[in-house]
C-alpha cells in the first residue's frame, strides 16, 4: 500500500482491460479539462499522464502505433511539447498510463481500453517518431536474472585472466563512476544519508533514477549509500519519501534488522544545492511495489 503522504496516483482508480469512454473518466476523476481529447493529458491533482492511443489512427501501416505483445507498445507521434511529458515522465515523478484501441469502434462510444502502466523506453526518428514503451514491471525479476545466469554454467576459472583484478574490477563497477561518487561523499562528509555509516569504502553512488548517461550522473539524482542500504534501494524495497525525506520501508523489511530505519529522516548535505531531488525521489517512489 502506498503512503499516504505519497503523489496521487490514477492508477489506483482504474481496472486493468477495462474499456472507458472519455466521458466516463471525466466523471471518474471530476474533470471538465478539454485536453483530455488530445493523445497525451495530465490530470489535474494527479501525479500521471494519460495516453491515448488508436493503432489504425494512420492509414500507413509504417507510421501505425501498435502493441508488440503485452509488455511492450510503439507509439508513433509528432515530436513536440505534447510528447516532452511522455518523453520526461520518469524524471518528473509521474505514472504514465495507457489507453488503447485498435479502431474507432472497438469499444462502445469511441472507448479505449485501459492496459496498464508503461515507461519510456527511447525513441528513433525527428519530426515523426517511433516511441518504445515498456510495461512498467516487465524488467527480469532477479530470480530470473539468477536462472539465467546458473544456466550459462559454472564458474571458469580459465576465462579470469586475474582473480584479484576481476573482484576490483566488480567493486569498482558497483561503487559508480569516479567522479560522481567522489562528489557525492564530499557532499555528503563521507556518510550514508540513511545509516549514518562513516566507512567510505562500504559506500556506493547510488542514482535515484536508473543510469541513462552522464546527465544522470548529477548530484541530486545520487546519495550515497552503504552497500547493503544501496541493494534495497535498487530492489525497491527501501525508499525516501520526497517530502518528508524520510525512510520508507516494504513490509516484509518492518521485522528485519532493517526496521529500525523505517520513518528515519535522512541526513542532508550541509548546501542546498546538493539535496537529492524530490522529483527523482518521487519517481523512484513510484516504482516501488509497497
Amino acid at each position: 500500500m502506498l503512503n499516504p503522504q505519497s503523489p496521487r496516483l490514477a492508477s489506483g482508480q482504474l481496472v486493468e482491460e477495462q474499456s472507458y469512454t472519455r466521458a466516463e473518466l471525466r466523471q471518474l476523476f471530476d474533470t471538465a479539462d478539454t485536453t483530455i481529447e488530445t493523445s497525451v493529458f495530465r490530470p489535474s491533482g494527479y501525479d500521471s499522464v494519460w495516453l491515448f492511443i488508436t493503432q489504425e489512427a494512420s492509414s500507413d501501416p509504417q507510421y501505425q502505433s501498435r502493441l508488440v505483445d503485452t509488455n511492450t507498445l510503439l507509439w508513433s507521434s509528432q515530436l513536440g511539447r505534447h510528447t516532452q511529458l511522455v518523453l520526461t515522465h520518469e524524471s518528473r515523478g509521474l505514472e504514465l498510463l495507457v489507453f488503447y484501441r485498435e479502431s474507432l469502434t472497438q469499444y462502445v462510444d469511441a472507448g479505449f481500453r485501459y492496459i496498464g502502466r508503461f515507461e519510456y523506453q527511447g525513441h528513433t526518428g525527428t519530426s515523426l517518431a517511433s516511441l518504445t514503451l515498456a510495461r512498467s514491471g516487465s524488467v527480469p525479476s532477479i530470480e530470473q536474472i539468477q536462472v539465467q545466469q546458473d544456466e550459462q554454467g559454472g564458474f571458469n576459472p580459465a576465462s579470469v585472466r586475474d582473480g584479484r583484478e576481476w573482484v576490483l574490477a566488480t567493486i569498482v563497477r558497483r561503487r559508480g563512476q569516479a567522479a560522481f561518487r567522489a562528489s557525492l561523499i564530499a557532499a555528503y562528509s563521507s556518510t550514508c544519508p540513511v545509516t549514518g555509516c562513516k566507512v567510505e569504502a562500504l559506500l556506493e553512488a547510488a542514482h535515484i533514477i536508473p543510469y541513462l548517461g552522464t546527465t544522470t550522473n548529477h548530484i541530486q539524482n545520487g546519495l550515497p549509500l552503504r552497500t547493503d542500504i544501496h541493494t534495497l534501494f535498487d530492489l525497491q524495497l527501501l525508499a525516501i519519501d520526497p517530502e518528508t525525506l524520510t525512510v520508507l520501508l516494504a513490509p516484509s523489511l518492518i521485522g528485519s534488522e532493517y526496521g529500525e530505519l523505517a520513518g528515519r529522516s535522512i541526513r542532508l548535505p550541509a548546501q542546498a544545492i546538493h539535496h537529492p531531488s524530490r522529483d527523482a525521489l518521487r519517481a523512484h517512489r513510484i516504482r516501488c511495489p509497497f
